[in-house]
């Protein structure tokens, strides 16, 4: 068991990750993306499926596959798409640096949240695998953590490790002469 396991992250669906949402912007940036109503999806990072199942049932001709390190999460995605009667979404348990090298192409790939929190080797790899498995005329949607925002969930994540006086300092304003 990972840590990732004990620390539930059951994960949402996520409109700006939407297929339909990728492959409008796709065309209106001059490409010509695979049609959502029966195309191949991939999500790195999947979690307990929260995203993915909600794809599946509103595209139930089009076949997707999420991915994630968690067995934990990957159960939980797999007897959610159970209870759902989903049968075209499939959920791998694996690690990104060990992708399967014989893996299909994809015309969508969604890394929603995860390039922020893998060491630069594993996004190396997240690359490397849109790099490979997207179709020809696919689209990749790979989101990230940027700063400021990304400063406050860093120190979310580190809170416990402060004291009242790092509090302080952090809360001080700088002073006129000190910002010049």
């Amino acid at each position: 068991m990972i840590l990732y396991d004990e620390l539930r992250y059951p994960g949402r669906f996520y409109p700006q990750a939407s297929i339909e949402r990728m492959a409008t912007l796709a065309t209106l940036y001059g490409m010509d993306p695979p049609p959502v109503q029966s195309c191949r999806v991939l999500e790195l990072g999947c979690g307990e499926g929260g995203h993915l199942l909600p794809l599946a049932h509103a595209f139930p001709d089009s076949e997707f596959v999420g991915v994630d390190l968690s067995e934990v999460s990957i159960d939980r995605a797999r007897n959610a798409a159970a209870q759902l009667g989903l049968e075209k979404v499939h959920f791998e348990a694996g690690d990104l640096g060990a992708f399967r090298a014989d893996a299909d192409t994809f015309d969508y790939i969604i890394a929603h949240g995860v390039f922020s929190w893998i060491p630069p080797a594993i996004q190396e790899k997240l690359l490397e695998v849109c790099s490979r498995r997207l179709a020809p005329r696919g689209v990749a949607y790979i989101s990230y953590n940027t700063y400021p925002a990304g400063h406050l969930r860093a120190f979310h994540a580190t809170w416990h490790g402060f004291t009242p006086a790092t509090f302080r300092t952090l809360a001080r304003r700088p002073t006129r002469r000190e910002r010049s």
